[in-house]
């Protein structure tokens, strides 16, 4: 289960190109899959250890449907943990631990990934987004939502972005995308 504050996409496709997009859009606001200090790339073992990868190595893990945990740097001593998974009906899942990021770096990402869901439901490409700043979903099992296990919860989170088949009843959207629909708590954080 995810703890506290994060960003999570689950996608009907995430390969080597979506990836590579993700790492593009990531560095436009700064963010770096290298470590700004030492040039690493860093992912993280099943026990939490760093050891040394390389893109080539993450791209390697995608293609291949196998879980893989790395960082992203907003500094040198500033990272976010990124977990990208494959789930058993097949979406795939890329979330982001916003633990320990200021509020202005989580305002950030909270934005990038409004606009990645964006970019990724006129492609048809994704499910499903949730930004959560106050972690008021960090026990909830989003990806038994995806996989159609369990009702949405009823403590929505602060950005929402469903996309068919999926559906979060009784709630307006802010946007309506194609047949996409974004939520939001805070409606000036989706324009």
């Amino acid at each position: 289960m995810m703890k506290g504050r994060f960003c999570y996409f689950a996608e009907r496709h995430f390969g080597p190109k979506e990836f590579s997009r993700v790492v593009e859009t990531l560095q436009g606001m700064g963010v770096t899959l290298a470590n700004p200090g030492s040039g690493a790339i860093t992912c993280l073992t099943e026990d939490g250890d760093q050891v040394e990868s390389s893109q080539c190595d993450i791209v390697a893990a995608i293609e291949a449907s196998a879980p893989i945990t790395f960082q992203v740097w907003f500094s040198e001593d500033t990272d976010i943990l990124c977990s990208i998974y494959k789930l058993v009906g097949g979406a795939l899942v890329h979330r982001y631990d916003l633990d320990g990021l200021s509020a202005s770096e989580r305002s950030a990402m909270a934005n990038w990934a409004v606009d990645y869901f964006k970019e990724r439901s006129a492609q048809h490409g994704v499910l499903l987004l949730v930004c959560d700043d106050e972690g008021s979903t960090a026990e909830f099992d989003w990806d038994g939502f995806v996989e159609g296990r369990c009702d949405p919860p009823a403590l929505p989170p602060d950005i929402i972005g469903v996309c068919s088949p999926l559906h979060v009843p009784g709630r307006d959207p802010v946007i309506q995308l194609g047949d996409c629909r974004l939520f939001t708590k805070r409606a000036s954080r989706s324009r």
